[in-house]
């Protein structure tokens, strides 16, 4: 999973939070005992749901607040509830059966532009408590940010990413903790006054440098007196004017890696073809398969978790899309017969893609609210088949 936070019992899951018994969960918070449910919060025993937030016994359904008990967004008795739902928990594929229902239902249903909480003159998405921050991901409790891509208690911040614990006046800046007058440096923590560091503690003043602790008016890791550090960093800056280099980030050919196996890729995908053309690294490395002694094809796994043999811990299972080999370990195998889930037929890494794939990207397009028509910044382009509604819309709806 990715981004697990006070959890406990959560398999194949992100962006999950305060939660305990969870799989194949994406971006929920405080749910108990619930499978496949996205985009959700204070709910438990849900399964296969989308937009719940305070509800119990739900299965296929979305956009439901405060309810119990419902199969398809209609109510039914607990007799009929349990009636309704016992072919979609049968095996393997009933699962499928629920999933393909499941994805059918989502495209029905009606989202929120985006997901922007108690802010005020903001724009971006999972942006809460802000104000005066546009183009702003994942960020929370800021205050004048732009193009900012995960923040926490921010001010001041522009074109950077993963800042956290309250980093002030900082421009093209990445990895930071903690920091003041910070620009074009990467993984700073605790610093002040810095330009163009990569992985300094606790310093201030310095320039050009990498890998310090404790240090003050250094430029590229050489130690100077305040007059001469002045001094030589005018000078530089003068040079770097010059040249055109001064406030352009560390160059993309500095890279070690191939955009393709990066984190970036994750969040602003590239194909090959415009990744090179951006002038960034492209790496066409393939893992080779891992040799194994013992295997088995995912399609003669038995159907139902319970037929399942205390022996398939000794073998690995061939991923059924790309044909790579994993292994289920004890504990996952005690997770899903306590659970009652079929065992995976997908490898872990296609499992986590397939999740990430439900994230929208970090874009924003101009569009009109489908219900009111008022125009909105949203993460759905105008193409997306999803009914979306501007927050006063959304709230009527669903509230």
């Amino acid at each position: 999973g990715k981004l697990l936070q006070n959890c406990t019992d959560c398999v194949d899951s992100s962006y999950v939070y305060d939660s305990e018994i969870c799989y194949g969960c994406f971006n929920v918070r405080a749910l108990y005992n619930c499978i496949f449910v996205y985009n959700s919060s204070n709910s438990s025993d849900c399964f296969y749901c989308d937009n719940v937030t305070g509800c119990k016994n739900c299965f296929l359904c979305t956009n439901l607040n405060g309810k119990e008990y419902y199969f398809k967004n209609e109510k039914c008795t607990k007799d009929e509830y349990q009636d309704k739902i016992k072919e979609y928990v049968a095996g393997y594929e009933a699962q499928k059966k629920a999933l393909t229902e499941f994805s059918g239902l989502r495209k029905e249903s009606i989202y929120k532009y985006a997901e922007v909480v108690n802010c005020e003159n903001s724009t971006g998405d999972f942006l809460k408590n802000s104000k005066n921050c546009h183009n702003a991901f994942d960020v929370v409790d800021s205050e004048d940010c732009l193009n900012l891509h995960v923040g926490v208690k921010c001010k001041d911040i522009y074109d950077s990413s993963n800042m956290y614990e309250a980093p002030e006046l900082s421009y093209m800046t990445l990895g930071v903790i903690k920091t003041f007058n910070c620009h074009l440096c990467l993984y700073v923590f605790n610093s002040s006054d810095m330009w163009y560091c990569d992985t300094c503690f606790n310093c201030s003043d310095c320039f050009g440098c990498v890998g310090l602790r404790n240090k003050k008016y250094c430029i590229f890791n050489k130690q100077y007196d305040k007059e001469q550090y002045e001094q030589l960093v005018a000078q530089i800056i003068e040079s770097m004017q010059k040249n055109g280099e001064w406030g352009q980030f560390f160059p993309k050919k500095s890279s070690l890696f191939g955009y393709n196996e990066t984190l970036a890729n994750e969040y602003l995908p590239l194909n090959k073809e415009e990744a090179l053309a951006n002038g960034f690294k492209w790496s066409d490395y393939e893992k080779p398969l891992v040799e194994v002694s013992q295997s088995t094809e995912a399609s003669e796994l038995t159907d139902k978790i319970e037929d399942v043999p205390d022996d398939i811990l000794k073998t690995a299972i061939k991923c059924e899309i790309t044909g790579r080999p994993f292994v289920v370990t004890s504990a996952e195998l005690k997770f899903y017969r306590l659970s009652k889930l079929p065992l995976p037929r997908k490898h872990p890494d296609v499992r986590y893609d397939e999740r990430i794939a439900l994230r929208k990207p970090r874009k924003l397009w101009e569009r009109n609210c489908d219900k009111c028509g008022d125009l909105v910044s949203s993460v759905f382009d105008k193409e997306s088949p999803e009914k979306i509604y501007c927050e006063k819309c959304y709230l009527e709806e669903v509230y």
